[in-house]
């Protein structure tokens, strides 16, 4: 009895794998979206970066990130 090529059809493994990573994809995004909106408007955003052009959002900062500007 002769076994029909399974070349092209992908495993049950690999489609869970594929399936699991699009539901965490989707789970992300929807975090991510979630965080954006529902951030009160006048919060202040800070950032841990040391980079010169985060200075204005460092905690280092002034409040409400008021850096000159030219």
């Amino acid at each position: 009895m002769a076994r029909k090529p399974t070349a092209g059809v992908p495993s049950s493994l690999e489609r869970e794998v594929i399936a699991a990573v699009v539901i965490l994809y989707v789970v992300l995004c929807a975090v991510m979206l979630a965080i954006h909106y529902l951030q009160p408007q006048g919060a202040d955003t800070l950032t841990s970066s040391t980079s010169p052009a985060h200075e204005s959002f460092s905690s280092a900062a002034s409040p409400r990130g008021a850096a000159a500007r030219p």
